[in-house]
């Protein structure tokens, strides 16, 4: 992979910014970085604005196999270390395709996770 090249090239740090679904995409990017860098050779910053998944968030707490499932959780992500997840401050029913999925980050002594709730205009 690119990142695979780009690591031999010495120490390799991403900063990754994702609105809405692309914040989703950025939740996937950490979850497909080699987990076995050290994050003196490998990081990820992220700031996730409104991060949606695309299906009923519901959904996910009885199937496997949806998006938001899948990003629910990333605290496998050792390469994680700054996120600023921004959120509206008025929340759509699970029932919405474009609810935000709420994440769970990594708790490691580098990894500093921030989520905000942002007050509409």
């Amino acid at each position: 992979t690119r990142v695979t090249e780009l690591l031999k090239l010495g120490t390799l740090r991403i900063n990754a910014v994702g609105l809405s679904r692309g914040g989703v995409a950025v939740i996937l990017l950490a979850q497909m970085l080699p987990q076995d860098q050290p994050v003196s050779q490998l990081q990820l910053n992220a700031l996730l604005f409104d991060p949606v998944p695309g299906n009923l968030v519901w959904f996910a707490r009885w199937s496997l196999d949806t998006l938001a499932q899948r990003c629910k959780d990333i605290s496998s992500c050792q390469q994680l270390c700054n996120v600023l997840a921004l959120y509206p401050c008025d929340p759509l029913p699970d029932l919405a395709f474009h609810a935000p999925v709420l994440t769970t980050y990594p708790k490691t002594a580098h990894c500093k996770a921030r989520e905000e709730v942002l007050q509409s205009i």
